[in-house]
């Protein structure tokens, strides 16, 4: 098996790649930067994959297309950071998806975000859950990044991954938050019973190898199959102790960026439930009462 994966220089790729380094025949990995690789079957190519070049070339004789990449959310939302958001995902995906052309019997594994699913308060989400807020910019970069991926088909199989907040040592989420967790705190963003839907990483490439393996395709939710309360997650996965609020009110007057971190997501992995895929018992612990950011945490953490 050749694989072609995008935005393997990232916490997730980077994760992934050290987990399928020794099982593919190769991988090949672009860059925008000459890196050198230190793994069994990586390649590192130079390569823009906004732009059209000699990468499609490489692709095209791969046998499944993993797609990680795109721009860093976290950021504030200035007009061209939302640009950079837009081009590294939808622009990127649809050149991907027509480099594959024409080539049948493949596959294409992308990212997306629970995001598209809006603010869902008290309801419980599964992959069949209709949008809400569909105004918001990123229900719309959600939409129209699985439209690219989706035009793959039906000459290859497609599997889009609606990811949660990733956790483990690396994830850009952490590194966000990293210095006031470690004085055990953590803000809470509107209300602490807000649903966040999120995942372990080492669940996370399970999950990716999973759906390799079993050659599956659709939408699937990356999540835990135990969401947590807001003010349970930091708690529980960061031990934190002090949560300072911050009013719904205040994050409103922010703009579409301060809405975002006011909805409440209770993602289930609906799908990989009803496929087999058996989750750590980390992710299974964490939703019924187990401590977090322990020595537990760092283990299961250790492929990061």
């Amino acid at each position: 098996m050749k694989i072609f994966l995008a935005g393997g220089t990232g916490f997730l790729g980077s994760s992934l790649l050290n987990a399928l380094a020794y099982k593919a025949d190769e991988i090949i990995v672009p860059s925008r930067r000459k890196r050198e690789a230190h793994l069994q079957n990586v390649r590192f190519i130079h390569a823009d994959l906004t732009q059209k070049g000699e990468w499609e070339k490489e692709l095209a004789g791969c046998d499944v297309v993993i797609n990680f990449a795109g721009y860093p959310v976290y950021r504030p939302w200035t007009a061209k950071v939302k640009r950079l958001i837009w081009e590294t995902r939808v622009d990127l995906t649809r050149n991907l998806v027509e480099a594959f052309g024409g080539c049948e019997g493949k596959m294409l594994i992308n990212a997306s975000a629970v995001g598209i699913y809006g603010d869902q308060k008290e309801k419980t989400v599964t992959e069949e859950t209709p949008s809400e807020n569909e105004n918001h910019f990123i229900v719309r970069l959600c939409r129209a990044w699985e439209e690219e991926a989706l035009k793959a088909s039906p000459k290859q199989k497609v599997a889009v991954l609606r990811m949660g907040i990733v956790t483990g040592r690396g994830s850009h989420f952490e590194r966000a938050l990293s210095a006031i967790t470690r004085l055990k705190v953590a803000p809470i963003l509107c209300s602490p019973n807000q649903w966040v839907s999120w995942i372990d990483v080492g669940d996370f490439v399970r999950a990716v190898e999973f759906i390799l393996e079993k050659g599956g395709g659709g939408i699937y939710n990356m999540t835990s199959p135990n969401p947590l309360r807001q003010k349970e997650f930091f708690s529980k996965l960061f031990g934190t102790k002090i949560h300072p609020r911050i009013p719904c009110a205040f994050l409103k007057l922010l703009g579409e960026q301060g809405e975002f971190f006011t909805w409440s997501q209770r993602a289930i992995p609906q799908k990989l439930l009803n496929e087999g895929f058996e989750f750590s018992s980390y992710s299974n612990l964490c939703g019924q009462g187990a401590g977090g950011g322990g020595k537990e945490f760092e283990k299961l953490n250790a492929v990061s």
